[in-house]
């Protein structure tokens, strides 16, 4: 499969930024992957909204191939949205010195290759990585584009700006499973360019990272003040093929093996119907427990009451609050170690309905199962 870089979203951020006044990438999130056909033509389009009061602007990139369906119809694709803004985070210093004093060399010579068993198979524009060391907690590397390959009117070239991500990739270890940039911060253009940098790969807030790129000369070319990258399985980047499922996300049903047959013993969580035990409360569950009552296999709990409001804005944040509340108090809970969560949503659905059998319709997801 073959994935445009997530740095040629940030690329083109950054491009229409610099053109309407705002030119930091404030934060930009990726929705979902483009992959490329041969032969099939796609259709980019960047969106930039007007300021608020702070300067900031809404910014967001679609695609949409340039043939149209067997039904005439062409599926538009947000891949990435986030903000622009007028000013960005202080920069660090970068080391005078190169490479700087106390750094050790690491190989790279292999990398490739190793990254090729672990799901990366970068083509030669991408394998940009020249040389690399460590200092610390620090990753510096040099990098550049093949001798033959032009800037293309970039402002920083997706090629070369991807392959400054890969010394963060050098520790990874064989088999592991591939991670993909998710959320850029704090991105910036410096007056720096050509076709070979230095850059600086240091650790961020959480698991994240900060990169900092710089010419031969030392002038800023890029900085990331935070990369956040997620891993992503192969198989779900196959609804992205086509005209299906475009994002990392989706909905899928799970089959669940019934096993021996064996009865199950329910437990039913507030205003549920059906067959069970019921309960007034979590509470009250958890205190039967404590009392030396075994743990059901399963709890059912309703979520989604009716809010007394029209305001549907309102309404959804009251479910998702309610919702985040019980994961957060189940997940905290010790007693509830290997018993299965089922959640209940109600949208005009009946729940239980008079039958002895219990009805979920529909389901929202199933939690910590053993």
């Amino acid at each position: 499969m073959v994935i445009v870089p997530g740095t040629a979203f940030v690329e083109l951020a950054l491009t229409a930024g610099r053109h309407a006044g705002s030119p930091v990438v404030e934060e930009l999130v990726l929705e979902a992957p483009l992959l490329l056909a041969e032969r099939v033509v796609v259709q980019l389009q960047v969106t930039v909204g007007e300021p608020d009061d702070d300067g900031r602007r809404e910014v967001a990139v679609y695609s949409r191939p340039e043939a149209a369906d067997e039904d005439g119809g062409r599926v538009v694709t947000c891949h990435a949205r986030g903000w622009l803004a007028l000013q960005a985070t202080p920069l660090v210093p970068f080391p005078v010195v190169w490479p700087p004093a106390d750094a050790r060399p690491a190989t790279v010579d292999t990398l490739y290759t190793r990254l090729a068993d672990t799901g990366y198979e970068y083509g030669p524009m991408f394998q940009g990585l020249r040389a690399a060391w460590h200092a610390g907690e620090d990753i510096y590397t040099e990098v550049a584009l093949p001798e033959d390959a032009g800037d293309d009117g970039f402002a920083v070239h997706p090629a070369l700006f991807d392959a400054a991500l890969h010394g963060g990739l050098i520790d990874k270890d064989a088999g592991s499973t591939a991670d993909l940039p998710f959320s850029w911060s704090g991105v910036r253009l410096g007056s720096g360019g050509g076709s070979r940098v230095r850059v600086r790969i240091s650790p961020a807030e959480g698991s994240a990272l900060r990169v900092d790129v710089t010419d031969e000369s030392g002038a800023l070319v890029v900085s990331v003040a935070k990369l956040a990258v997620r891993p992503v399985d192969p198989t779900q980047l196959q609804g992205a093929r086509g005209g299906g499922q475009r994002s990392l996300f989706q909905l899928e049903w799970t089959p669940i093996s019934v096993g021996s047959g064996a009865p199950v013993r329910v437990a039913l969580v507030g205003d549920v119907g059906g067959a069970g035990e019921p309960f007034t409360d979590l509470d009250a569950l958890q205190r039967t427990i404590a009392d030396g009552a075994p743990a059901p296999d399963a709890v059912v709990v309703a979520v989604g009451t009716p809010a007394a409001t029209d305001d549907v804005a309102l309404a959804g944040r009251a479910a998702t609050t309610e919702m985040l509340a019980l994961l957060q108090w189940w997940l905290a809970s010790e007693r509830f170690a290997g018993v299965r969560l089922v959640v209940v949503t109600r949208d005009g659905v009946a729940v239980g309905g008079g039958s002895p059998d219990l009805v979920l319709a529909p389901v929202w997801g199933l939690v910590r199962s053993a």
